[in-house]
Order: C-alpha cells, then sequence, then structure tokens
C-alpha cells in the first residue's frame, strides 16, 4: 500500500472518529488487530458495541465507498468482531456494523454512515455467535466458543 493511501486512509478515519463522537459515541479502540485482520474503528453507543469499517474514495468510478465491503470483508469483520467481543468478555453484549463512507461526489468531505444490524439468535440473543453457529464456523476460526 502506498503512502499516499495510507495517508488517505488515516484522514478518513479521523474523520469518521469525530463524526461519531459528534453523534455521542464513545470510541473504544482505533486499528484493533487480531490474528484475523485488523477493524478500523471499534465504538460504542450506549450499550451497543459498534464495529465501524471507514471507506473513502475519491470518485465514484469504482462505485460508493460503502460498496467496496463485500461478503469476504462483511466475514472477516465478523470474526474479527467476536475476537474483540471474547477478549473484553463481552459476547452477550449487542453489537452491530457501520460502514462510515466518505466520499467526493455527493457532498464533498462528508462522511455518510451506513448500519447493517445483524438478526438476533435464538439461544442467547447474541447476533454474532448465532450467526456462528449456524455455519459451524467457531471451531474453524480458532475462537472457542461453547454453546
Amino acid at each position: 500500500m502506498t503512502r499516499a493511501k495510507q495517508n488517505k486512509g488515516a484522514r478518513g478515519e479521523e474523520k469518521a472518529c469525530d463524526f461519531l463522537q459528534g453523534q455521542g459515541y464513545r470510541i473504544l479502540e482505533r486499528n484493533y488487530r487480531c490474528r484475523l485482520g485488523e477493524m478500523d474503528i471499534i465504538a460504542r453507543e450506549g450499550r451497543t458495541v459498534v464495529f465501524v469499517e471507514v471507506k473513502a474514495r475519491s470518485s465514484e468510478r469504482f462505485g460508493l465507498p460503502q460498496e467496496a465491503v463485500g461478503p469476504q470483508k462483511r466475514r472477516r469483520m465478523t470474526a474479527i468482531a467476536l475476537c474483540y467481543l471474547k477478549s473484553k468478555g463481552w459476547l452477550g453484549e449487542p453489537a452491530r456494523f457501520d460502514v462510515a463512507a466518505e466520499g467526493v461526489a455527493r457532498g464533498a468531505g462528508a462522511v455518510r454512515r451506513g448500519r447493517r444490524q445483524p438478526r438476533r439468535g435464538k439461544r442467547n440473543g447474541n447476533p454474532l455467535q448465532e450467526r456462528f453457529r449456524r455455519r459451524g464456523n467457531l471451531k474453524k476460526q480458532g475462537i472457542g466458543y461453547r454453546g
């Protein structure tokens, strides 16, 4: 990754943090890393843990920034979120994913937030655990969940 892209990403994350704090979020972590990957921002909105992926584009030539978060990226984000929640002992806490999209075209420099609320599971109400339990991926991801 070039230095210019890293700087652009850092500026986008800074804008997103400022935006989220202005909306009443409390930033818990920035650039959280575990063996499964990296999460740009982890915040709290009330009791809900919010995992934020920041995407920035200089033009819409290759689509909107939020469209860059495809199925593979969502699976990775879910695994990283589970890793984080487990490390904090928060597996039962409500959680969701947001995409903070920064683009030039519609409203220069504006940060837009898109939400993706996970469905609630039937067993214990934790949507992340339920999603992985249904797919049987907890062991495969190396996350030792018993349930």
